[in-house]
């Protein structure tokens, strides 16, 4: 028979392998990548990669000098907005890149709000 103190030990057991497990495939799972014009309500929410070329770059700080940056992606399909907060990369237009980010409907438009941006 079992005691409760080995079920104890059985049970931590199997919740820190599903822990391990869980982290494991969330670092190698990446997240699909998707035209700009296949962008679409059923995007809404999900994190989605996107490549394409930087135009119409602007930035701003905020009251604690975080700098966020605006811009346009495009592909050979079509063109995007991107917010970029926080942003460590220097960028500037023309730069080929690679955007992982949420799909968000801002005043009537798609737009990615990035959690990584990559230079290509």
């Amino acid at each position: 028979m079992i005691t409760d103190k080995q079920l104890m030990k059985v049970s931590l057991a199997m919740a820190i392998i599903g822990i391990i497990s869980l982290a494991a495939i969330a670092y190698y799972v990446e997240p699909p990548e998707a035209a700009i014009n296949t962008i679409s309500d059923s995007y809404l929410g999900k994190v989605i990669s996107v490549k394409g070329v930087i135009s119409d770059m602007s930035k701003s700080r905020d009251v604690q000098d975080r700098e966020t940056l605006f811009f346009t992606l495009s592909d050979s399909t079509g063109s995007i907005k991107v917010v970029a907060f926080n942003s460590d990369i220097i960028l500037e237009d023309g730069d080929v890149i690679s955007v992982v980010g949420k799909v968000s409907f801002y005043q009537n438009k798609y737009e990615i709000i990035t959690e990584s941006v990559d230079k290509i």
